[in-house]
């Protein structure tokens, strides 16, 4: 089987959302990341320029994704304030063909599935450039 083609990304605003900037945070927490993405031959963006401030942040990541999802098989998104600290487990053993998004879950909730939209895997499929893109 031939090993799938995957990006792993994140993004830092630099100050243009509601005075914040995440910038030296990524210079951090991207330092895990690289080193991961390097161990297993993974491809690695962290985009910090041209971010769109008309619309919500969180917008950025499905731009993202879009933009790149005819380069490769599979794309993982982590949020910038987050760092990979087990470096043992490659995304090739998360991966099921079964499903083309996986949304982290938040696990301290009990009464309610609260999902965890800044850790996601994305299967390039037709079906998720659909959803993506809203063509369906």
């Amino acid at each position: 089987m031939k090993k799938p083609r995957i990006l792993i990304f994140t993004y830092a605003d630099t100050n243009s959302h509601h005075g914040c900037s995440f910038n030296d945070l990524a210079k951090i927490t991207n330092v895990s990341k690289e080193v991961y993405c390097k161990t297993h031959d993974y491809d690695f963006l962290c985009k910090t320029d041209n971010i769109r401030t008309d619309r919500p942040i969180g917008w950025e990541k499905v731009e993202i994704i879009c933009n790149y999802m005819d380069e490769y098989d599979y794309i993982f998104y982590i949020e910038c304030d987050a760092t990979i600290v087990n470096h043992t487990i490659k995304i090739e053993n998360i991966i099921d063909d079964n499903y083309d998004i996986v949304i982290g879950q938040v696990t301290n909730c009990k009464d309610y599935i609260q999902v965890n939209a800044g850790v996601l895997l994305v299967r390039c499929s037709e079906w998720s450039k659909a959803s993506m893109t809203n063509k369906q």
